[in-house]
Protein backbone atom coordinates (compact mmCIF):
# COMPACT_ATOMS: atom_id res chain seq x y z
CA UNK A 1 0.00 0.00 0.00
CA UNK A 2 2.82 2.36 0.89
CA UNK A 3 4.45 1.71 -2.47
CA UNK A 4 1.19 2.47 -4.30
CA UNK A 5 0.86 5.76 -2.45
CA UNK A 6 4.50 6.59 -3.14
CA UNK A 7 4.15 5.86 -6.85
CA UNK A 8 0.63 7.11 -7.46
CA UNK A 9 -0.15 9.60 -4.69
CA UNK A 10 -2.47 9.34 -1.72
CA UNK A 11 -5.61 9.77 -3.85
CA UNK A 12 -5.11 6.20 -5.08
CA UNK A 13 -6.22 4.86 -1.69
CA UNK A 14 -9.86 5.70 -2.40
CA UNK A 15 -9.63 3.39 -5.43
CA UNK A 16 -8.06 0.55 -3.50
CA UNK A 17 -10.75 -0.40 -1.03
CA UNK A 18 -10.79 -3.99 -2.31
CA UNK A 19 -7.04 -4.37 -1.80
CA UNK A 20 -7.16 -2.69 1.61
CA UNK A 21 -9.92 -4.93 2.90
CA UNK A 22 -8.17 -8.00 1.52
CA UNK A 23 -4.93 -7.11 3.25
CA UNK A 24 -6.76 -6.87 6.57
CA UNK A 25 -8.65 -10.10 5.97
CA UNK A 26 -5.60 -11.96 4.69
CA UNK A 27 -3.62 -11.57 7.92
CA UNK A 28 -5.94 -14.00 9.71
CA UNK A 29 -6.38 -16.13 6.62
CA UNK A 30 -2.61 -16.47 6.24
CA UNK A 31 -2.23 -17.61 9.85
CA UNK A 32 -4.97 -20.19 9.30
CA UNK A 33 -3.34 -21.45 6.09
CA UNK A 34 0.14 -21.56 7.64
CA UNK A 35 -1.14 -23.72 10.48
CA UNK A 36 -2.78 -26.27 8.20
CA UNK A 37 0.00 -26.18 5.63
CA UNK A 38 2.50 -26.95 8.38
CA UNK A 39 0.39 -29.90 9.50
CA UNK A 40 0.04 -31.15 5.92
CA UNK A 41 3.79 -31.04 5.34
CA UNK A 42 4.50 -32.70 8.69
CA UNK A 43 1.97 -35.46 7.96
CA UNK A 44 3.08 -35.99 4.36
CA UNK A 45 6.44 -34.43 3.43
CA UNK A 46 6.23 -35.96 -0.05
CA UNK A 47 3.59 -33.31 -0.89
CA UNK A 48 6.07 -30.45 -0.48
CA UNK A 49 7.31 -30.33 -4.12
CA UNK A 50 3.73 -30.25 -5.43
CA UNK A 51 2.75 -27.58 -2.90
CA UNK A 52 5.78 -25.45 -3.82
CA UNK A 53 5.03 -25.71 -7.54
CA UNK A 54 1.37 -24.88 -7.04
CA UNK A 55 2.16 -21.98 -4.73
CA UNK A 56 4.66 -20.59 -7.22
CA UNK A 57 2.09 -20.76 -10.01
CA UNK A 58 -0.45 -18.93 -7.83
CA UNK A 59 2.08 -16.19 -7.05
CA UNK A 60 2.91 -15.85 -10.76
CA UNK A 61 -0.80 -15.47 -11.59
CA UNK A 62 -1.23 -12.84 -8.89
CA UNK A 63 1.86 -11.00 -10.15
CA UNK A 64 0.42 -10.96 -13.67
CA UNK A 65 -2.83 -9.56 -12.29
CA UNK A 66 -0.98 -6.77 -10.48
CA UNK A 67 0.99 -5.99 -13.64
CA UNK A 68 -2.28 -5.68 -15.58
CA UNK A 69 -3.57 -3.31 -12.89
CA UNK A 70 -0.60 -0.98 -13.19
CA UNK A 71 -1.54 0.46 -16.60
CA UNK A 72 -4.87 1.94 -15.49
CA UNK A 73 -3.36 2.92 -12.13
CA UNK A 74 -0.52 4.79 -13.82
CA UNK A 75 -3.03 6.53 -16.10
CA UNK A 76 -5.06 7.54 -13.06
CA UNK A 77 -1.95 8.91 -11.37
CA UNK A 78 -1.07 11.01 -14.41
CA UNK A 79 -4.57 12.50 -14.54
CA UNK A 80 -4.32 13.77 -10.97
Amino acid sequence: MENCVRLLGSDILSCMTFATSHIEFDVGHTRFNAHFLGRTIADSPSRLPWLATTGGAALDAFGEHLTECMTPAESFGKQQ
